[in-house]
């Protein structure tokens, strides 16, 4: 369809341009040539970038769902929760074991503690990473059927949980893995 247009502003800028309107002809000509150019350019360039989002966005939502599926090849047990006494004060203390009996290497694992009270409902929530790339830890990745624990009478510390926690009730959850 464009050859047909081109032909057209061809022929008239031609007949422009004998007429003594070379400027005129001159203007149709190039803006014929250029202009379809530069539409293409950002046509093709838009398209691209919402390609990329959109398989972007794709990929998101796929590797989401792994990561909920793949929660389920993960063991979270032993919990200990209990005031300890450390060189501050005495403060809560948490250790668990986190075992990966899926067949993926794990290179973040987030794990969110929920403390309860004495009629068992939530009044505090904290959350650790256990497993992290973090350049600020030495935690390593979590291989299939390895175990990951604290070091022997090592604690996770939260200094904030409120005095109405009963000592020893909480519950965990893992909200959060990412795949090396």
């Amino acid at each position: 369809m464009y050859g047909v247009f081109f032909f057209a502003s061809f022929v008239l800028s031609i007949v422009a341009m004998a007429q003594g309107r070379v400027l005129g002809g001159v203007l149709v000509l190039v803006g014929n040539l250029v202009l379809p150019a530069i539409i293409i350019g950002i046509a093709t360039v838009v398209g691209i970038n919402s390609s990329k989002e959109g398989f972007s966005e794709a990929n998101k939502k796929a590797s989401a769902s792994t990561e909920l599926d793949y929660v389920a090849n993960l063991e979270l047990y032993d919990i200990e929760a209990k005031k300890i006494d450390t060189y501050s004060g005495q403060t809560t203390g948490i250790n668990f074991k986190l075992k990966n009996n899926g067949d993926s290497t794990l290179s973040k694992v987030r794990v969110l503690f929920y403390f309860l009270n004495n009629e068992g409902n939530v009044i505090f929530e904290e959350d650790f990473l256990p497993v992290s790339e973090s350049i600020w830890d030495d935690s390593k990745p979590l291989k299939p059927n390895y175990i990951w624990q604290n070091d022997q009478n090592k604690y996770f510390t939260i200094d904030n949980v409120p005095d109405e926690w009963k000592a020893g009730s909480v519950t965990a959850e893992i909200t959060e893995i990412s795949f090396q």
